[in-house]
């Protein structure tokens, strides 16, 4: 309850604060839904551009964020109230208006979605506040890793730095400064709703862009698409990226497409005189929002750069005025600058650690650290890049719904990677009809461009959320447009197919909200019995969910069974002191540890100097003078296990076998190798779930060939 309350404390600040810094707009004023939606979004940019400011001065403590988000409320306390009076007057009128004009029952398409989808996204809204309050497990790994890990390292330190051996805290960090606000006021449940805040205000924006532009029903339907994705459902409820990403290129993208329409559209007055002053406000307020929206994104991902590019050019293409797609282009750097410039201070390279070409000083990094993290991100899906057959992008939105483990992590897949076929369903025969409006058109053009980006960069499955909304929406007008083929055929007598349009496409919707409740009620979670029999598994069960919100004493025993390194961390931090550090080798995540801690793998970074170092005791030795006394490897992740391996309960023996009695692969591991052949590196009582955690002994009065016990 503390972090619900802490979380609508957050929107009550951002929202008034967006309100009053967009007060002076025109085009937003008429519609209460996109306001809140562009106030809000921008109002959490701000307060996490204010974070940066704090962390880089060095107070990232509790006072010093708290006095940042008083400030914030003060400055936009007048803008908050006349949120509340917005609210007071809109329910009012709509209690008058029930009141004095009773309408008949109707089953129309148009009177049936509205109420449907309202519940449906009142139940998704409640099911993913709860699930908030889930631990982040073995499926969250990037949360662990470095979303959620980072944000805690910060506020260990007081402070926004460069980790040494993690290259991700150099990325842009927008939402994981709103991170590091939940981890400080009330750990990752609060974290979690930030990015869940994040899905809300896209359906907010959604919604009121498809009633700016479409018919009644567009808005509920794409909403509804939206929030029944399984994968966009569990992304509203860890905290990831993609659903902040995606609401900040979505709110951008919308306001191009309105600024282009600004350039065509034309008013006349009584006079029968064109209103080109009204034109060109709409156009520069458009334009303005557009690159404000633009610049937020570009400070959540990398990957901002080409829909921000995109963007401009689009912009160009439909004759907007040069000094329009300028300016366009100079809000957005400028906001999304600061996060650019801290990585060039920090690494030598603003986009840290891509092209290691044009940046060779990029601090810790090397070419030959820079191939295998590409080849990474080039392993998903199926083969692409620019050579690939013209057969692989086509048959792109099949694949994701008949092969889809292809485009997740080793071990991530779950009935909540899905995202389904409807998508593709209703927006592919958009290409063959006619008479479709610009507005449509350039969405189509913008998440076509974006999809081909996504097929040459990375075929990363969740990467496709922050493009969901856009195809929701594209994806709804197919849908009202084939109810509306299918009603004049019903009006003509013909075409009994074409007349059942209508009812197919409600039924097809239904149904993908049915299949996500029953994966929700059904399907088990990640259980070894499970895996063994191969059954399809899910991230987001009911049991788990409400257990976790309703007892967290039983969150250990959760971690125990969901995260195989959770019982080694926990063994960390009661059995060793604050200062003694860990590295952590095959394993990344290290969220749940109170300890200093690195990233071992030689690929990860130069911090640890193996290319200087000839055995096991030079390593040792570092590791010892640099204040990190224990080693913990995963031994479930190694290169060198089999598929037919389980070294849970064996750890000992297959670190033996893979270590110390036979030939490890690469000159780094050798060095492992050789510090537990010396007894150099002991385990201890910590070794567990196929995890290994062993104690470096090395000291300084020990002789340069001393060998001791092995394990």
């Amino acid at each position: 309850m503390k972090s619900i309350i802490l979380l609508f404390t957050a929107v009550i600040i951002c929202s008034g604060l967006g309100r009053v810094l967009l007060s002076r707009l025109k085009t937003l004023a008429l519609s209460p839904l996109e306001r809140f939606a562009y106030g809000t979004a921008f109002g959490l940019g701000i307060a996490a551009y204010g974070v940066l400011a704090l962390g880089l001065a060095g107070q990232l403590t509790f006072w010093p964020v708290t006095l940042l988000w008083v400030a914030l409320a003060l400055f936009g306390i007048v803008g908050s109230i006349r949120n509340f009076q917005d609210i007071v007057q809109i329910a009012t009128r709509r209690a008058h208006s029930h009141r004095g004009h009773p309408s008949a029952f109707s089953l129309s398409l148009a009177n049936l979605i509205a109420p449907a989808t309202m519940l449906v996204l009142a139940a998704a809204l409640i099911f993913a506040l709860c699930a908030c309050f889930q631990p982040p497990a073995g499926h969250e790994w990037d949360v662990l890793a470095y979303h959620l890990a980072d944000p805690k390292v910060f506020l260990s330190l007081h402070r926004i730095t460069m980790l040494p051996t993690e290259h991700h805290s150099n990325f842009p960090f927008l939402m994981e400064m709103l991170y590091c606000v939940g981890l400080l006021y009330d750990g990752y449940a609060l974290a979690n709703m930030f990015h869940l805040l994040m899905g809300v205000l896209t359906v907010a924006a959604v919604l009121g862009f498809c009633r700016r532009v479409m018919p009644m029903p567009a808005g509920w339907a794409a909403c509804q698409l939206l929030v029944t994705t399984p994968i966009y459902l569990w992304e509203c409820c860890v905290a990831y990226v993609e659903v902040g990403f995606g609401l900040y290129v979505t709110l951008g993208l919308f306001a191009a497409v309105m600024a282009i329409e600004a350039t065509k559209r034309s008013r006349t007055d009584s006079s029968g005189m064109t209103k080109d002053t009204e034109r060109q406000r709409n156009l520069r307020e458009w334009g303005t929002l557009a690159g404000i929206a633009m610049g937020f994104a570009l400070g959540v991902k990398y990957l901002a750069l080409i829909p921000f590019v995109m963007t401009f050019c689009l912009l160009l293409w439909r004759r907007v005025p040069f000094r329009s797609c300028l300016a366009f282009c100079g809000i957005a750097m400028a906001v999304g600058s600061p996060w650019y410039i801290k990585s060039l201070m920090f690494t030598n390279n603003p986009v840290y650690p891509f092209f290691f070409r044009a940046f060779p000083r990029s601090v810790n990094w090397s070419a030959d650290r820079a191939a295998p993290y590409q080849s990474e991100q080039s392993s998903f899906g199926f083969i692409h890049g620019t050579t690939t057959p013209a057969k692989n992008p086509v048959l792109t939105p099949w694949r994701l719904t008949t092969n889809p483990e292809r485009y997740t992590n080793l071990g991530d897949y779950t009935f909540m990677a899905l995202t389904g076929g409807l998508y593709a369903a209703f927006i592919l025969p958009l290409v063959f009809m006619r008479g479709i409006p610009r507005h449509v058109v350039d969405l189509l053009l913008l998440l076509s461009v974006q999809l081909l980006a996504w097929f040459l960069l990375a075929q990363v499955v969740r990467y496709l959320v922050s493009m969901m909304p856009l195809a929701a929406v594209v994806a709804a007008y197919g849908m009202i447009a084939f109810s509306r083929i299918g009603k004049r055929r019903m009006e003509r007598g013909r075409g009994i197919q074409l007349r059942l349009l209508p009812t197919l496409t409600a039924l097809v919707v239904i149904g993908q909200t049915q299949i996500l409740l029953w994966s929700i009620w059904t399907l088990p979670t990640s259980t070894k019995a499970a895996h063994d029999s191969g059954m399809m598994l899910t991230s987001l069960s009911f049991g788990d969910v409400l257990k976790n919100a309703t007892e967290p004493d039983t969150h250990d025993d959760y971690l125990t069974r969901r995260l195989d390194l959770y019982e080694s961390v926990n063994w960390i931090n009661r059995n060793t002191y604050a200062g003694e550090g860990i590295v952590l080798y095959d394993e990344a995540r290290g969220f749940y540890l109170d300890r200093p801690y690195l990233w071992g793998n030689r690929e990860h970074s130069a911090f640890i100097p193996y290319d200087r170092m000839h055995d096991g005791l030079d390593l040792s030795r570092w590791l010892r003078t640099n204040g990190y006394k224990y080693v913990l490897i995963n031994l479930n992740w190694s290169p060198m296990r089999r598929a037919t391996d389980n070294p849970s309960g064996h750890e000992l023996e297959f670190l033996r076998s893979w270590y110390i009695e036979s030939p490890v692969p690469g000159e780094w591991r050798f060095l492992l190798a050789d510090a537990m052949r010396r007894g150099l590196w002991v385990p201890t009582a910590g070794t567990a779930h196929g995890v290994v955690v062993m104690e470096v002994t090395w000291e300084e009065s020990m002789a340069p060939g001393m060998n001791g016990h092995q394990p």
